[in-house]
């Protein structure tokens, strides 16, 4: 059986443990490849090691080359799970920036990175559920999901698409929402102007400083509130209060920048076409 070690609060969670000297992360787990930062992969570690309950799946909704994969993979390795508790979601083709950045000289053979990433994750794929392809062909059937890792919402189609199919499935006052791309200027004003809109059901936990943000739902949202969310329902006047609200709540002038970056997608009337092109790769 699986190590059902006693979860931590949320107050001490809150004081981010995983940054102290003595927590040791496996170095697999800070060398993979990926776009996450030193302290985006020791949380995401952490959280696995020491507060998933296994009672309902982790949602690894845009893993890349397995970079967050890894680390949610290597703290279940670690407390005995041998069930594929984690369902891992990518288009596993390189876009133009992925492309440049990661493989500039020799990119995989069509673009195509799947096979990089069960090369990389090959100690651990009994563990996952891998769903390769456009993230819109993937309705959700996996019952209770207790970590909701989103990096993949790069248009309005895929946010709003796990709005209606994925949060339904969070358990209040236990499941945790990890927004990627939240505090970064080019991931898209979904990621605010929604969980603003949503503030009264989540609540906003801590951050990485860069990136990640994580939420807890704190109560059932009704289907018809999600749908009041989905973004072509919401006017151009409330995005930019709910915009200016999620802004004023942010505790750093560096992270109020990320979100001014992402209210000028809005300003400049971006929102519309932003991140489209993924889904014809």
């Amino acid at each position: 059986m699986p190590n059902q070690s006693i979860a931590p609060t949320f107050g001490y969670i809150k004081t981010k443990p995983w940054l102290a000297n003595d927590f040791v992360v496996p170095k697999e787990v800070l060398s993979f490849t990926g776009m996450l930062s030193y302290q985006e992969k020791r949380m995401l570690y952490y959280l696995t090691l020491e507060w998933y309950s296994g009672q309902g799946a982790i949602a690894d909704m845009g893993c890349f080359l397995g970079g967050s994969t890894i680390c949610f993979a290597a703290a279940l390795r670690q407390r005995g799970f041998t069930q594929p508790v984690i369902h891992s979601y990518d288009l596993f083709k390189l876009g133009e920036f992925e492309r440049q950045k990661y493989f500039p000289d020799t990119p995989p053979n069509d673009l195509r990175t799947r096979a990089i990433f069960d090369e990389n994750l090959r100690d651990y794929l009994d563990l996952i559920n891998v769903h390769d392809g456009d993230v819109l062909d993937f309705p959700w059937s996996g019952g209770p999901i207790e970590l909701l890792f989103i990096d993949i919402a790069k248009s309005y189609k895929v946010f709003d698409y796990i709005l209606l199919h994925y949060f339904p499935s969070l358990t209040p006052m236990k499941s945790l929402l990890v927004m990627q791309d939240y505090l970064w200027g080019t991931g898209g004003p979904w990621h605010h102007v929604v969980m603003e809109k949503l503030s009264e059901y989540f609540s906003y936990q801590f951050d990485t400083e860069i990136a990640s943000v994580v939420f807890r739902l704190e109560k059932d949202i009704p289907r018809h509130v999600l749908e009041q969310c989905l973004w072509i329902t919401i006017s151009p006047e409330e995005k930019i209060r709910l915009m200016d609200s999620a802004i004023e709540k942010l505790d750093t002038p560096q992270k109020k920048a990320y979100l001014m970056e992402s209210k000028q997608l809005l300003v400049d009337g971006k929102d519309a076409f932003w991140g489209m092109h993924y889904h014809k790769l």
